[in-house]
């Protein structure tokens, strides 16, 4: 996991688009990836500009868990105050009371991410929608955060800029591998419909005679199991 978290593999996967894009002359592709994969997904895309789409489903953007890092945190916060008002005098008192303040300060303006986000990740998805790649999140039901969790997908829809393309969609009674057949059919269906709000990621549909892959692709396609077993 460590390496996924680290984008190891992403120089393969950007690998890949590019041999797919010029073999069959195409002018992007759309990467799906789910949890640790929609984390692959991210890195390539931030690499690529080849990838022009994202299906990501329930990605991830924590390290370790949360309460680690609070908990840190407060140990050296008030490890500070102690040391402040080591003498029991008014000044120290004064003076612990006033950084108390200052410090809840700087987490409620700087600490807006928590202390164990995959930054870099984070940075990848902000250069990513920046540039108005579109971005499809599905949710399962039993991967939405707790109240008492932060929630990174809400967060980057209320920071998006007006040049973003993000949407996201619960589904409804999914788990997290998305293995129910009803579940699964959902997903293909909203990814299909999601799909066709974009005309630059289903073959350039305004303009049909036009042709923007090679004829070897259609054959390549006919020959691919697409069963979902």
């Amino acid at each position: 996991m460590s390496l996924v978290n680290a984008g190891v593999f992403a120089p393969s996967v950007c690998s890949i688009a590019d041999h797919l894009v010029e073999r069959f002359r195409l002018h992007g592709i759309l990467l799906v990836g789910h949890c640790s994969g929609a984390v692959t997904a991210l890195y390539s895309a931030a690499a690529d500009n080849r990838i022009m789409g994202l299906v990501l489903l329930d990605p991830y953007f924590n390290l370790r868990p949360e309460s680690e890092i609070q908990n840190a945190l407060l140990t050296w916060h008030w490890r500070i105050i102690g040391k402040l008002v080591g003498d029991g005098s008014a000044q120290a008192y004064l003076r612990a009371v006033r950084l108390h303040s200052y410090l809840r300060g700087i987490y409620r303006r700087k600490m807006r991410l928590p202390g164990a986000s995959n930054l870099p990740l984070i940075r990848c998805w902000n250069q990513v929608a920046s540039r108005g790649t579109r971005i499809l999140v599905l949710r399962s039901s039993s991967f939405i955060p707790k109240p008492e969790e932060f929630d990174y997908i809400s967060h980057f829809q209320s920071v998006a800029g007006r040049d973003c393309h993000i949407s996201v969609k619960l589904i409804e009674g999914a788990t997290h591998d998305f293995a129910e057949r009803h579940v699964r059919e959902v997903v293909r269906r909203y990814t299909e419909h999601w799909l066709s709000a974009f005309p630059a990621l289903t073959g350039f549909a305004e303009d049909p005679g036009t042709e923007y892959h090679s004829p070897e692709l259609a054959d390549a396609v006919s020959r691919t199991d697409l069963r979902v077993h």
